[in-house]
């Protein structure tokens, strides 16, 4: 039985809040609901808020720098929902090994533009994440990076990742789609997803190519860009192709998808577009170059500057009227 004194006291603790200064071994309530992270912190140090159950929001204030996250900083807070960045001036460097790990409570988050590398497992088991924001920028995804992400249904990776570690996006059960603004695969970035994405459930995954919608806009000529699209039509793992993109489906191959026809087809679609717009380039180059011969023997197209005042006998001896 709870008397007038313990009720208030609960009422109390229901929101605990804490700022956080950064410091080794800093004594942290464990019955923490909210933190605040102070402006001229460089790093969250390795399990911070690790097993805080109750912590349900982290607010990273204003003119915070080249954060890093360390690991496992706030792995298993069941209760977190919310992470909260005050303003588009702060930046989170890294985020490290297993920080979000079970965070089972998580629905979205929205990564700056500074982040350069999400680290093993750093979003591990977050099975109610839906929403993840990756901007420009991040360069890195490790191993595990979003294991057990059970509700997240579409991702877009930025075109300036160049490595996604092992099971990255492994279990995701609801993934459906990727979106790829890396255009060249010059890193292999098709084989990485593909290894990235593995789940107990066989079921086929779409990967989308913005990018070369964009391009094969470009090209004008309409018996050109007929022969391109007859060529891609014949490509059986598109399915489906719009300014929204260039939508491709893989194939299941036991418990793992079947990359190689995948890649193939990518190379064609890639190779066909770079093939063309070069041809397209060329045939504006020749006509931009017959313009301005045209114009430079032309004398009636010819202003001179008005501190020219003399011409000399050949000035436009080649010419003709």
């Amino acid at each position: 039985m709870l008397t007038r004194r313990n009720k208030r006291r609960t009422k109390r603790e229901k929101h605990i809040r804490y700022k956080y200064t950064g410091r080794k071994n800093e004594d942290i309530p464990f019955n923490v609901t909210h933190v605040q992270v102070k402006p001229g912190i460089t790093k969250i140090e390795d399990r911070a808020f690790y097993c805080r159950y109750r912590l349900e929001s982290i607010t990273f204030l204003f003119t915070i720098v080249d954060i890093e996250i360390g690991g496992e900083a706030f792995a298993h807070c069941t209760s977190l929902r919310e992470v909260v960045l005050e303003d588009d001036g702060i930046s989170i460097k890294t985020i490290g090994f297993a920080a979000f790990l079970n965070c089972q409570s998580l629905e979205s988050i929205i990564l700056p533009s500074t982040l350069t590398k999400i680290g093993d497992s750093a979003f591990g088991g977050c099975t109610k994440l839906r929403m993840v924001v990756l901007n420009e920028g991040l360069k890195t995804i490790d191993r595990y990076a979003f294991s057990g992400c059970e509700s997240i249904q579409s991702i877009t990776l930025p075109s300036t990742v160049t490595k996604i570690g092992k099971y990255a996006f492994e279990d995701c059960e609801s993934l459906s789609e990727i979106v790829i603004l890396n255009e060249s695969d010059r890193h292999g970035i098709i084989k990485q997803v593909m290894i990235a994405c593995t789940s107990r459930r066989k079921r086929s995954l779409v990967l989308n190519f913005p990018g070369l919608s964009k391009r094969l806009e470009y090209i004008k000529i309409s018996r050109w860009l007929d022969d391109i699209n007859d060529k891609i039509d014949a490509i059986p793992q598109i399915v489906r192709r719009d300014s929204g993109g260039f939508l491709v489906s893989t194939r299941d191959r036991g418990n793992r998808v079947d990359w190689k026809p995948l890649k193939q087809s990518f190379d064609k679609i890639y190779q066909l577009i770079l093939y063309y717009e070069l041809k397209e380039a060329a045939s504006l180059l020749e006509l931009a170059l017959w313009k301005a011969k045209m114009i430079i023997c032309n004398p009636s197209r010819i202003f001179p500057f008005p501190n020219i005042s003399i011409f000399s006998y050949d000035s436009f001896n080649s010419c003709m009227i």
